[in-house]
C-alpha cells in the first residue's frame, strides 16, 4: 500500500509505502506505547447501528436518485 503524506502546504507530497505485515506491527507497536502513558484502547470492535432517521434520509435519497435517474433518461 502506498500514501501520501502531506506535509507543508505547497511541497510535493511525500511517498511512503507500507505492506499489511509492517502496518499491523506499526498498529500493535502504536496501540503498546499508548497504553504505557496511559492511554486507553478498545479491544473489542465497536458495533455501529444507524438511527432510524439515518435510515429513513438513505432510502429517500436512493428514492430521489432512481427518480432523477429516470427523468434524466427520458
Amino acid at each position: 500500500m502506498c500514501w501520501e503524506i502531506l506535509a507543508k502546504p505547497g511541497e510535493p507530497p511525500k511517498l511512503f509505502a507500507i505492506d499489511s505485515v509492517a502496518a499491523k506491527k506499526l498498529l500493535a507497536d502504536a496501540i503498546s506505547a499508548a497504553e504505557q502513558a496511559g492511554l486507553m484502547w478498545q479491544k473489542q470492535p465497536l458495533t455501529l447501528t444507524p438511527s432510524t432517521e439515518l435510515l429513513r434520509l438513505v432510502r429517500l435519497s436512493q428514492q430521489q436518485f432512481v427518480k432523477e435517474g429516470t427523468a434524466e433518461e427520458s
